[in-house]
């Protein structure tokens, strides 16, 4: 079992297939294990108490999870390695980005060596963060999850700068908790 360190704004843990329940950052699931796995899943946590987070996992056995995301909040995930694994009905490959908007029921399946990176913003600095992508005022968020493939460069390079910003993060947070604002690096990345 694992549990958060002294600081609760980062966690860096090996998980054994019953410890996965709390390892998606905003997302509350039920998992049921279907293979003991091989080897532990590792875990990655950087997160500011509710109002945002970054995740980097690889999960070493297959489950099936359900649960609700946290209202107010969307979720960005980079799929590094996909392992015939879905989320919420949609087939993941590798290099892909799957974004969850607030208040979806999520489903998953997950096989061994599944990875990924993963950000939770609040949805108001995603809306923000896709207006300025545009060049426009968008009117809201999509309201359903969304996948995009990227290509396999922009892919690598999207987890290279979300590892180092992990890095940065789990380095601030050793001192004193994470600030309650998305830090702005993570939201022009975004």
């Amino acid at each position: 079992m694992s549990t958060w360190p002294s600081s609760p704004s980062h966690r860096d843990v090996q998980l054994g297939p019953d410890g996965l329940d709390d390892a998606a950052s905003g997302l509350p699931v039920k998992v049921d294990r279907l293979s003991p796995g091989q080897l532990p899943s590792r875990l990655r946590q950087i997160r500011s108490h509710g109002k945002w987070a970054l995740d980097l996992a690889e999960f070493n056995c297959a489950s099936r999870a359900s649960g609700g995301f946290a209202p107010g909040s969307v979720a960005i995930v980079a799929i590094e390695q996909a392992r015939d694994s879905t989320i919420c009905g949609i087939p993941l490959k590798d290099d892909m980005i799957v974004t969850i908007p607030a208040s979806t029921s999520v489903t998953a399946t997950v096989q061994p060596s599944l990875s990924h990176t993963g950000a939770v913003v609040p949805m108001s600095i995603w809306v923000e963060i896709q207006a300025l992508s545009a060049g426009t005022i968008l009117a809201g968020a999509a309201d359903h999850p969304n996948a995009v493939q990227l290509s396999t460069t922009d892919a690598k390079m999207f987890r290279s700068q979300m590892e180092a910003m992990a890095d940065c993060l789990e380095a601030d947070a050793s001192g004193a908790a994470l600030p309650e604002h998305t830090p702005i690096a993570l939201m022009e990345y975004l």
